[in-house]
């Protein structure tokens, strides 16, 4: 009997815990059916090709801006006023596009850039078809920077140059279309970005209809040539028939590339499948919403804020940092060019801020984000995903300096979500480490029995006792961010209410399985 009592007294101290008494409550149906959901490879799609369109056109503002004196110049981190000791032959703006092209080349290092400075349309049309010519069924990235033509007209034309760069030549966006082909993705750093976006889906519904009315009249073509050619070889007309609708569907592989010139349908047709050009599902990161102007009146930003945001977005991040919290005067003015590490070694302070930053903006868009479209942004493209992390950055920065920038697909306001809290905090840590490397260390200090004093050669050696700096003063200090959100996803696992809602922690989480380190606390 003792046995038994002491038997049931140990079931109760084992099974007391919330997960052996409450209520189990089953998966529906509806959530069953996308179980395995994730597990599915979305198609893996490669941007090789990036064309870099940059009208400048320095020295010279478009009749539609007034910029204040001073006003933000800087071009891809480079002044196009300042003189270039290394580059003294280049025209600055070669050496913005050289800058431009480098920071491409830090994201996706093998993808293949050209870029068109101040060029005319001719210029363009021949860029364009050379990219997609060698990009095949594969992306093609279309950079825009407009900062020195006017914005773009209502009836969806960009302003280019003429030879002399002395007159603007609209491109129609329809035209555009048609030379860069599909899959394509497109970022317009330029005044009124949005009219862009809008007249771009209007143009790609005018080439679908024209796509489908030219395949039509092939087709009847097709198949009353074909009849006559039956009778008069005096088969039947039901075999013509036959015949013809075989010649149809294979008519259907190049039919969108009917309406372009020869060396469009070339290079159009290499990339299109038996069905209508998907312009719509091309991708567009704008500047600024239709009607707004890119904030050029604070000359401490740079003048292509947006691009930095993408390209640049550590550097963009910490430089914005310092002028909203007042700090930017600590620093000397080279800091955000001298910031020590490599993007892809997490052991060193630009690897790491690159590491949080990839985490958080993960964790924002999972959290926001529809799943379809995460996957698609996310992990479908390597610059894809890299673009569209800054790109979250963007709309917040964009949106402190007056502009809501624009996209397609359209995503959810991210910018009052909780986690960029952490980000602001990350920054601050690192320019509070940042400020100590750089401050000078004064004299070591030493103690003569009660009393301290600053080393000086007056003091006699033999009766002070010499505390060096430790090793590892001059060290940079890792941040605990990953620590934390360790511990905050450890803390949901044990007293998390709601356990059918995953955290927030959980990108986080996923990311610290990168690092060797933390993988073995974290299993």
């Amino acid at each position: 009997m003792p046995a038994d009592t002491n038997r049931e007294e140990k079931e109760k101290v084992w099974f007391r815990e919330t997960r052996h008494v409450e209520n189990i409550q089953g998966a529906s149906l509806e959530a069953l059916k996308h179980k395995d959901d994730w597990r599915r490879i979305c198609e893996r799609m490669k941007t090789v090709s990036v064309a870099l369109v940059l009208c400048l056109n320095i020295g010279t503002d478009p009749p539609d801006v007034q910029k204040p004196q001073p006003c933000a110049r800087k071009e891809a981190w480079v002044d196009p006023a300042e003189p270039s000791v290394a580059h003294a032959q280049q025209r600055p703006a070669q050496r913005i596009a050289q800058s431009l092209q480098k920071i491409y080349e830090k994201l996706h290092p093998r993808a293949r850039y050209k870029s068109a400075i101040d060029p005319t349309v001719d210029c363009v049309r021949k860029l364009c078809m050379s990219m997609r010519r060698n990009a095949k069924n594969e992306r093609v990235l279309f950079h825009f920077n407009g900062h020195g033509v006017p914005k773009p007209s209502e009836a969806g034309e960009i302003w280019l140059f003429n030879h002399d760069i002395t007159q603007y030549i609209p491109l129609s966006l329809y035209e555009l279309q048609s030379w860069m082909g599909t899959p394509s993705v497109y970022l317009w750093d330029c005044n009124s970005a949005g009219t862009i976006i809008n007249m771009f889906m209007r143009f790609a519904e005018d080439h679908s209809i024209r796509w489908m009315e030219e395949y039509r009249e092939m087709r009847d073509r097709d198949q009353l040539q074909q009849q006559h050619q039956s009778v008069s070889a005096g088969t039947s007309v039901a075999d013509s028939a036959a015949v013809a609708a075989g010649i149809a569907a294979a008519f259907g592989a190049n039919a969108n590339a009917l309406h372009n010139n020869n060396d469009t349908a070339s290079s159009t047709s290499t990339n299109s499948h038996s069905t209508i050009p998907s312009y719509k599902n091309c991708i567009h990161l704008g500047a600024c919403s239709s009607g707004e102007q890119l904030p050029f009146h604070n000359a401490d930003l740079p003048a292509d804020l947006f691009t930095c945001c993408l390209t640049s977005p550590i550097q963009t991040s910490l430089l914005c940092h310092m002028l909203k919290t007042g700090t930017k005067n600590r620093f000397p003015p080279s800091i955000i060019d001298e910031i020590p590490g490599v993007l892809s070694d997490r052991r060193t302070l630009l690897g790491e801020l690159n590491w949080i930053f990839t985490a958080i903006t993960d964790a924002i868009a999972w959290c926001r984000l529809p799943r379809s479209t995460f996957q698609k942004l996310f992990r479908q493209d390597l610059l894809i995903a890299s673009l569209f992390r800054a790109f979250l950055l963007s709309e917040r920065i964009m949106r402190e300096n007056g502009c809501h920038v624009v996209s397609t697909p359209q995503l959810p306001p991210v910018h009052d979500h909780p986690l960029w809290e952490y980000w602001d905090y990350t920054l601050d840590m690192c320019l509070t480490n940042l400020y100590n490397l750089l401050q000078p260390k004064q004299g070591h200090i030493q103690f003569t029995r009660s009393d301290c004093f600053v080393a000086t050669p007056t003091l006699k050696h033999h009766l002070l006792i010499d505390l060096s700096l430790s090793a590892h003063a001059n060290e940079y200090a890792y941040s605990w961010f990953f620590v934390e959100q360790l511990q905050a996803f450890e803390v949901w696992l044990k007293f998390g209410v709601d356990k059918c809602e995953p955290p927030q922690q959980l990108p986080v989480v996923l990311q610290v399985l990168l690092s060797v380190v933390s993988k073995w606390e974290f299993l």
